[in-house]
């Protein structure tokens, strides 16, 4: 395993279903001293929360644009775009997106 072959660790694995004594500390020691590292995908890692942070965007826009008392105050749709962002801590264009993709039939 030090000369970069993961076969015995792939062996052990499937030998016993778990892994145990020095084969499991031998992998410790590779992951602290960095000789066992991962491949990190291309770009930034994607932000755990913009997911939802997303779909409360467009979900809060497509409830307020329901909201009879809303539509009788005859809100600009740009005006409730800013808002939201505001209040999620995104741009007016990124809630526009949000809603825009909740929209979208899912394939």
């Amino acid at each position: 395993m030090k000369a970069g072959d993961a076969r015995p660790l792939l062996a052990a694995i499937k030998k016993t279903g778990v892994l145990r004594g020095p084969v499991l500390r031998l992998l410790a020691q590779m992951l602290e001293t960095g000789q066992l590292t991962f491949k990190q995908g291309p770009g930034r890692p994607p932000d755990p929360e913009a997911g939802v942070r997303d779909l409360f965007a467009a979900d809060t826009y497509e409830d307020v644009q329901k909201d009879e008392d809303i539509q009788n105050a005859q809100v600009k749709s740009d005006d409730l775009f800013r808002a939201i962002g505001s209040v999620t801590g995104v741009g007016h264009e990124s809630v526009r997106q949000a809603v825009k993709a909740g929209r979208k039939p899912r394939k």
